[in-house]
């Protein structure tokens, strides 16, 4: 089963770190905020892009209208599978469920009645700007909130809603643990490469690479006698 992930502030302050700031250096200085931002985010991308990564994907339970799951409901899923019950507990029964696709959704082609579905959304931008309880969210808007974690809005009209205690109006995006030192590694190899030290940071995201790499491996090797594990 996926694991519960990193707030994105201890990663952000990590990055500082491996720039030889300070957190609050960064945090007081708006241009090298926005900047550190910037290839935070290009760097998490790029580790999340690089495969199916266990500890991204997510399920629920689904309830066709009349064999037909709407794509509304997974959002924007960049990755799906669709089974008869969850797969991920050890000992399960669940078995694949056939499918055809269409414009606005799924059709299954056996009449289940019930089904669940595994999906990976896309990457997901973090942002530095704090939640305010007096701002209206819309759905998939972004706020870091006091826990360090960034949270999406679910709703849109999300007004007053505190997101570490309302999970119908928040849900957590958490920094995967398997990409946080890859993250922060190329993250500031990318800030060196773009601030005029292009050899060095051409070295730090070339080891960083080598550490994905090496990361994608061990997951791997890590799920290889589990019930389940996302294909590549």
């Amino acid at each position: 089963m996926s694991r519960e992930g990193t707030s994105f502030q201890v990663a952000f302050d990590g990055l500082a770190s491996a720039l030889n700031r300070t957190p609050t250096e960064v945090a007081g200085t708006a241009q090298l905020q926005t900047k550190c931002l910037d290839v935070f985010n290009r760097a998490y991308r790029r580790g999340y892009n690089k495969r199916s990564w266990e500890d991204a994907w997510d399920g629920d339970n689904y309830t066709p209208a009349s064999g037909f799951v709407d794509f509304s409901g997974l959002k924007d899923a960049r990755r799906f599978e669709v089974w008869s019950a969850d797969p991920r507990p050890a000992g399960n029964s669940a078995y694949g469920v056939r499918y055809t696709t269409t414009k606005g959704g799924l059709t299954l082609t056996d009449g289940e009645t019930s089904v669940f579905i595994l999906s990976m959304p896309k990457a997901r931008k973090f942002t530095t700007i704090a939640w305010d309880i007096a701002t209206t969210y819309a759905s998939g808007a972004t706020a870091l909130f006091t826990d360090g974690h960034v949270y999406e809005s679910l709703q849109d009209d999300n007004t007053g809603h505190s997101p570490d205690t309302e999970a119908d109006w928040w849900q957590v995006v958490p920094v995967l643990d398997v990409l946080l030192e890859f993250t922060m590694a190329y993250a500031s190899g990318t800030y060196l490469l773009e601030t005029g030290k292009e050899q060095a940071g051409a070295q730090r995201r070339s080891d960083a690479l080598i550490e994905l790499e090496d990361a994608a491996k061990a997951e791997y090797f890590r799920l290889a006698k589990a019930a389940w594990r996302p294909k590549p």
